[in-house]
């Protein structure tokens, strides 16, 4: 699969040094890659239970490209998974969309995935899946997931905003699920800052 140039994954670093843009990709060694991988996994025993309807410990010892799912990373999938049921059960009728691809309808170049999202007739959600230990990833202000409000708004229309992150391996003062509901100078804001930031 392809990707944007604006990205919502490398907004933050593109926005505050523009010359990103022109550094080429991949420059991370052996264990980078490992620890990706790793991370492309778990996802896809997100997407995979999602679309199944299953418990994500059913599929602890198989393996996906010659990876074991294990343990932990199906406990972490379930949080995620949890997290997911919690808020269509609160929002009866809400669409659900996991690993949903969207492409700004004016900025072609600007797209991203989205780990979750789900979509009622007055609010978003987005949830972001971070599977990583190494750097605790906060949920408010984050542009990553600020970028995913905007391209959900720009497909869905104005509605509330929800963002959450679920980061079970990172141990965090606000828990392994963080929320965080962006005001609409919040949104606005930002995307003054993201239009700045693509006009350059």
């Amino acid at each position: 699969m392809s990707h944007s140039l604006f990205s919502p994954s490398s907004i933050s670093s593109l926005l505050s040094c523009q010359t990103q843009l022109f550094v080429p990709e991949n420059l991370g060694g052996e264990e980078d890659n490992a620890y990706t991988t790793e991370g492309t996994v778990a996802h896809n025993l997100i997407e995979r239970c999602a679309e199944l309807g299953a418990d994500p410990s059913s599929l602890v010892g198989t393996r996906d490209g010659g990876m074991p799912i294990t343990g932990e990373m199906a406990a972490d999938a379930k949080l995620f998974l949890d997290e997911v049921a919690r808020i269509v059960k609160a929002n009866p009728g809400a669409q659900t969309f996991h690993e949903v691809r969207l492409v700004h309808s004016i900025i072609s170049e600007f797209g991203g995935t989205m780990d979750c999202l789900i979509v009622t007739e007055d609010d978003i959600f987005v949830l972001d899946f971070k599977f990583g230990a190494g750097i605790s990833v906060e949920v408010e202000n984050n542009k990553q997931l600020l970028c995913y409000a905007m391209l959900a708004l720009d497909e869905h229309g104005r509605r509330n905003i929800h963002l959450t992150v679920i980061q079970p391996r990172r141990p965090h003062h606000d828990g392994p699920v963080r929320h965080w509901s962006p005001t609409w100078a919040d949104i606005e804001d930002f995307a003054d800052e993201l239009i700045e930031g693509v006009m350059w």
